[in-house]
């Protein structure tokens, strides 16, 4: 009586999950739902299903019921198959158990009966038991609402139909890619045509795929499968391209100079607008392939100069919108410094979204929270490089282990346990957890943080990603949030950060060095363009 109530209510719940994850826009062009979103689907999948499983419940009460008087008797499987089972007469209700009951040899088929004879008194089957009728409706009752309820809150956590959220993949690849993912299979996943899923579109179908390049024609190969959405640029990306001596970007550097000098009068704010123009010309380019985000950073020389820093923010937006491109589509990238955190807090004010990089400690992650940033970017593989340089010894055999997993996977569950899902989080810059002995590795990292909102990857780990076609389970989702992992919640006021972060020895060490290495990019530019700018001025 149980097992097809619980069937209906298994396949309610997937179906139901499914139906209810439709593509929403989360910023621009994102295909992942929104975590508030998400939760409210959750808590109606978990009623609804409730609800079908008492349902379930009641028709199940009905049809057993429909012999008030009989209540079925545990027969062993060899007894059924062979037709008979034992019924207990009303009277025999109460008596202890090894009595000598009151029962009759009927078939399947005289079991619902209204009056069921009696004849003469048989031993109790071995095994089996006698159970009143109220506790076997109640406990198919109780069994039902239960099922239906841990059935569809396991589905809203661990979110297995997630393959329906991006909008790449049609209900019969989504099916695939959940199923596959829940049973573990290693045989790969399969699209409705037979054909392959590789692991690129199975990890596009639950988080946000970003380009970490600087290169026009690798940036569209990429955004024509509809793998990625968004691109991220950095000072190295613009120096190697004023630098690259290919005639387009020579041609971009040159119209960025001869643009500066006729806006600005001296060498000095000549050079400054100059690097400001490439990187906006060079981001507007990008903008007319990718569908969503592009991030523009602003000089890293700024990174603990508030005000300055605000300054070239609001003028970056002014040249993109001179070139057609709303702010929405902008992300203004600031290094997660105090003072880069309290101008990003500004700008989001004025409705300039930012993502905050060099992230490699908790704080940063909580103070960008609570200042409102819509996007930050930790990483995960700079955190590992740091704690294997302080244990040169130790040896990591899973990516659960990793150290910059484990970093990011608190910043997740904090966000989401502490009201903060507003900010995405894009971890950048990745590492093999268990060392280069197998080019396999390479992906470990990535692969432990699938479901997390966002990722930022370089073409040539895309490329791996697109030659796996192995089942990618999701491993984060909107809907987690555990505050075991994430910690107490955290007042960040400057002191705290400031104190936090000096007691924190990876992320001091790190964000400075990000620091420096972001700024002899900078500086390399600056020369070439300073060059151009004075062969200008003759």
């Amino acid at each position: 009586t149980t097992f097809p109530p619980l069937l209906s209510v298994y396949f309610f719940s997937l179906l139901i999950k499914m139906a209810s994850s439709a593509p929403l826009v989360y910023g621009t062009a994102s295909y992942n739902p929104s975590p508030a979103a998400s939760q409210r689907v959750s808590r109606v999948l978990v009623l609804l299903a409730t609800a079908l499983g008492v349902t379930a419940g009641v028709v199940a009460f009905c049809l057993t019921g429909r012999s008030q008087n009989v209540a079925l008797y545990a027969a062993p499987v060899t007894q059924i198959r062979s037709q008979q089972v034992v019924v207990p007469t009303m009277g025999s209700l109460g008596r202890a158990n090894g009595a000598q009951w009151p029962m009759r040899s009927t078939t399947k088929a005289e079991l619902f009966t209204r009056e069921p004879s009696v004849e003469a008194p048989l031993e109790p089957i071995a095994g089996g038991h006698l159970v009143p009728p109220s506790w076997s409706y109640g406990a198919t009752l109780i069994a039902s609402a239960l099922a239906g309820f841990g059935l569809a809150l396991w589905y809203s956590k661990r979110d297995r139909a997630s393959a329906l959220m991006a909008g790449s993949m049609d209900l019969e690849q989504g099916l695939a890619v959940a199923m596959a993912s829940t049973s573990g299979s290693k045989s790969g996943v399969e699209d409705a045509t037979g054909a392959k899923v590789e692991q690129l579109e199975q990890l596009a179908s639950m988080t946000v795929l970003s380009i970490d390049s600087g290169d026009l024609n690798t940036i569209k190969e990429y955004a024509e499968t509809g793998a990625i959405t968004d691109a991220t640029t950095n000072p190295l990306f613009v120096a190697q391209a004023g630098l690259s001596g290919d005639p387009d970007y020579i041609a971009m550097v040159d119209e960025s100079v001869a643009a500066a000098c006729q806006a600005a009068d001296t060498v000095e704010a000549q050079v400054e607008l100059a690097m400001d123009v490439l990187a906006v010309t060079l981001g507007t380019r990008i903008a007319a392939i990718v569908p969503g985000y592009v991030s523009t950073e602003v000089d890293p020389r700024l990174s603990f100069d508030k005000e300055a820093s605000l300054a070239r923010a609001r003028r970056i937006i002014d040249l993109y919108k001179a070139n057609g491109i709303d702010k929405s589509r902008v992300l203004i990238k600031l290094a997660a410094t105090w003072e880069g955190i309290e101008a990003a807090r500004e700008l989001e004010q004025e409705g300039i979204t930012c993502n905050l990089t060099l992230i490699f400690g908790h704080a940063q992650a909580v103070a960008c929270a609570q200042a409102g940033v819509r996007l930050i970017s930790p990483f995960p593989g700079r955190v590992l490089d740091y704690h294997n340089m302080m244990d040169g010894s130790r040896t990591i055999t899973d990516p659960e282990q990793d150290d910059g997993v484990k970093a990011v996977k608190k910043m997740h569950h904090y966000f989401k346990s502490y009201g903060h899902e507003g900010t995405i989080l894009m971890p950048a810059s990745w590492r093999p957890s268990r060392g280069t002995s197998s080019p396999e590795y390479a992906l470990d990292e990535i692969r432990a943080l699938a479901g997390v909102d966002r990722m930022t990857l370089p073409p040539p780990l895309l490329e791996k990603l697109a030659e796996s076609t192995d089942p990618l389970p999701r491993l984060l989702s909107p809907e987690q949030a555990d505050t075991a992992i994430a910690g107490p919640e955290i007042p960040m006021d400057e002191k705290t950060f400031r104190y936090e972060l000096n007691m924190d020895g990876c992320a001091t060490t790190k964000m400075a060095e990000g620091l420096r290495a972001f700024i002899a990019e900078t500086e390399k530019l600056e020369k070439v363009i300073t060059a151009k700018v004075l062969e200008q001025s003759k």
